[in-house]
């Protein structure tokens, strides 16, 4: 059987994520992918294949462009946030804007700055991102649309 792999996945690799206020370490981690992989790669029925680029027309077809474009400039605008002092290793909201709670408001504007924008695309702190988050999502779009016949 043949398995499609990037190795890209690894460049997600936060800390920690919050759970009901509660710091703790990451449930999923780069280390499992690469455990299963080495249980794959030393069973001669498993073969590995390289993804297929894809662009990001499949991306775009089923996430808002401003959430793709936020994405993929995140980790610059947080390194320049500015806030003074050192900046923690990744980046998650503290503050999320929920539509339902703006019903009847209208929409949104986005927010022009780092802390505003995760908040208002991002819903939850147990995904922080981290410098090779983008990238490793865009090498994981690859892998899950490559047929492992390719």
């Amino acid at each position: 059987m043949r398995v499609v792999y990037d190795p890209s996945h690894v460049l997600h690799d936060p800390a920690t994520e919050v759970q009901s206020g509660v710091v703790m370490p990451m449930f999923e981690v780069a280390a499992r992918v690469e455990s299963i992989r080495a249980a794959l790669l030393a069973d001669d029925e498993f073969s590995f294949a390289d993804p297929v680029g894809h662009g990001l027309g499949p991306v775009t077809a089923v996430h808002h462009e401003g959430l793709v474009r936020f994405l993929a400039e995140a980790w610059s605008l947080w390194r320049t946030h500015g806030r003074g002092g050192p900046l923690p290793p990744q980046f998650m909201p503290d503050t999320v804007l929920h539509p339902a709670m703006r019903e009847g408001m209208g929409e949104a504007p986005e927010p022009s700055g780092a802390i505003g924008r995760i908040g208002y695309w991002c819903w939850e702190t147990m995904t922080p991102l981290v410098a090779g988050s983008y990238r490793a999502a865009r090498a994981a779009v690859d892998v899950a649309l490559t047929p492992p016949t390719c």
